[in-house]
Formats: structure tokens, sequence, C-alpha cells
């Protein structure tokens, strides 16, 4: 099931009588690659190709940690898939596909605190603008693993 979309699965899943006939055939569309392959490709996507350590630090995120999820020996919390969003220059959309790449919940705008990053990406926010809105609005920093 190669290319197959969210929307593709739910359909599957709605007519199937039976889990395990789905679950074999759709398995393979259920498996995404890891979180650190995925930001591989990020740091690729430019020419030349963006460094991890750059990202990093413009994420605001511990050097170290932030190369261990860059070399797939940690994962990252929700709150550090955002800020190395912001180190990468994300978009929204972009935003929204590394919280799902990193199987984090996507930002929801009846959220306050994910509505004050939502208009953070579309206003392509430093991490320290970032950090300074939420600090403003009472919503709690940005704080992931070891940041």
């Amino acid at each position: 099931m190669e290319n197959t979309t969210t929307g593709d699965l739910f359909k599957s899943l709605k007519r199937t009588k039976s889990f395990d006939t789905y679950f074999e055939r759709s398995k393979d569309a259920m498996n995404a690659p890891p979180i650190h392959q995925y930001l591989k490709g990020l740091l690729n996507r430019e020419n030349p190709p963006m460094k991890a350590g750059h990202v990093i630090e413009r994420a605001g995120v511990n050097l170290p940690f932030g190369y261990q999820v860059f070399r797939g020996t940690r994962k990252p919390s929700r709150d550090t898939t955002l800020s190395l969003a912001i180190g990468f220059g994300l978009n929204m959309e972009e935003a929204q596909q590394l919280l799902r790449a990193a199987r984090h919940a996507a930002l929801y705008p009846r959220i306050p605190r994910d509505a004050i990053l939502i208009f953070a990406f579309e206003h392509k926010l430093s991490i320290d603008d970032v950090q300074q809105l939420l600090s403003d609005k009472g919503a709690g920093l940005l704080y992931g693993d070891n940041n």
C-alpha cells in the first residue's frame, strides 16, 4: 500500500470485517520512518544541505541532546520536536508533518498554547520570540528533553 494516505487507511478500516486482514494489508503503510531519518531528510532538502548543529542551535535545544535526536539514539518530546521545527524554519504544514513523523499530537487552534505556536509558525518567529510570546501569555515555555 505504497503512498497510502491516512484517509485511505480510515476508509479501509471502516470497511473491513476482520482487523487481522486490515492489519496484514496495511502494516507497511502504518510504518513511518524513524524520526531521525525524517530529520535527515529535512536537512538534505536544502542545497547545500543544512547542518544539524545549526538547526539545533536555532531551535534552542541542548546541543548534545539534539545530536542524539539526529543520530536516532534519543526520541524528542513534543516540545523538542516543535523547537526543531522552529530551528528548521518550517511553515505550519511542515511543522504539523514533523509532529506526525515524531508521533506527537498535531497543533490544535482551540488549545491556547497551540494557538500561540500556530501563530509563531505562520509568522516565522525565532525561538527567542516564541519563548517570549509563550511567557507573556503564561502558556509555558517550550521545554523539552534536556532543553
